[in-house]
């Protein structure tokens, strides 16, 4: 979904065909290359990404009125520089909230998530898949810093400039549509284009993780009897289901972002953060009874992922008075 509003800010097509040409063109790839087009495809949009966001960060700053000193000030006297709220509202994204939710989000992420994992799994060893964990825990608070205050610059160069403020039907299309009109002609390309490719390489890497998991926890138990002399055969028929386990999950993904882009969404980050509390919560809580509590078996853990469905689903469906924030629901 994300992609394909990048995409039609920019060009002027219907979102919904950008989202068609997005889901067959990241189908393709993912299908023809696996995982090392994956990994390296993932490493080259992420630079060109992470320089065009520095870039993008100096061009607002150096946009609003005062330079950088105004940028600081603009932002300071709004309260948009506020990181902590010590509050005890568990309804609201107090400093507790997100603490505790983002401790199970990301419990379950590196844990449970065949997206994560398949990434330790790529490494040379085990050491490897240490750095690389370590690394990804400094890069996120440098990515979280710039983006969210990349934000406060957003704010600040249009308070600026009051007159180029457009009407958009949604507030996540404010990005795109600043990088389509506002910055100079060859740049605001090669900006959508990072865009565009590091939303779809993580869509590439969760297609390629899925049809994984399906192919060897689900296929190659279940339905593969792999002998000596068939083994070859097996190895065909294993990478066969892997290439339409792929498709088939594309398409899939595909037809939500189709129902994402007709809905009445305010931000698409909230409904992000809702779907990781109320869908990965119960697979940390697997991972955590299979190392820990052995004396859990098959039948009992099973209810209890039923169970923790049951509630995270009323959390987010059912009215009820003093509801937690949905950063809570995993927990």
């Amino acid at each position: 979904y994300l992609p394909s509003v990048a995409i039609a800010a920019v060009t002027g097509i219907d979102v919904n065909l950008a989202i068609v040409i997005v889901t067959l063109i990241t189908i393709v790839y993912c299908t023809i290359g696996g995982v090392e087009a994956v990994v390296w495809s993932d490493f080259v949009q992420s630079v060109i990404l992470i320089g065009s966001t520095v870039a993008i960060y100096a061009y607002l700053v150096c946009g609003t009125d005062g330079g950088l000193s105004g940028f600081v000030a603009k932002g300071l006297e709004a309260g948009k520089f506020k990181m902590m709220d010590f509050g005890w509202d568990w309804a609201q994204p107090v400093l507790w909230v997100a603490v505790v939710g983002g401790i199970v989000e990301n419990l379950a992420s590196y844990t449970s998530d065949q997206c994560v994992v398949q990434r330790y799994m790529t490494c040379r060893d085990e050491a490897g898949a240490a750095k690389s964990i370590k690394l990804n825990g400094v890069l996120s608070f440098v990515n979280c810093f710039v983006f969210f205050t990349l934000g406060v610059a957003l704010w600040t160069f249009y308070q600026s400039h009051a007159d180029k403020i457009p009407t958009l039907a949604k507030q996540d299309q404010i990005f795109p549509w600043f990088i389509a009109h506002e910055l100079p002609v060859g740049f605001s390309g090669l900006v959508l284009a990072a865009v565009a490719a590091a939303t779809m390489s993580t869509l590439s890497a969760n297609l390629n993780s899925a049809a994984t998991a399906i192919t060897t926890d689900f296929y190659k138990r279940l339905v593969c009897r792999r002998g000596v002399r068939a083994a070859s055969e097996e190895d065909r028929k294993t990478l066969l289901c892997g290439k339409v386990s792929t498709v088939v999950i594309g398409l899939l993904g595909g037809a939500l972002a189709l129902v994402l882009a007709n809905m009445e969404i305010g931000s698409i980050y909230d409904v992000f953060l809702k779907f990781l509390g109320v869908l990965t919560g119960g697979l940390a809580c697997l991972f955590l009874m299979g190392r820990f509590f052995p004396f859990v078996n098959g039948r009992g853990a099973f209810v209890g992922l039923v169970a923790n469905y049951a509630v995270c689903f009323s959390l987010d469906l059912l009215p009820f008075a003093h509801k937690p924030h949905l950063l809570l629901y995993g927990f």
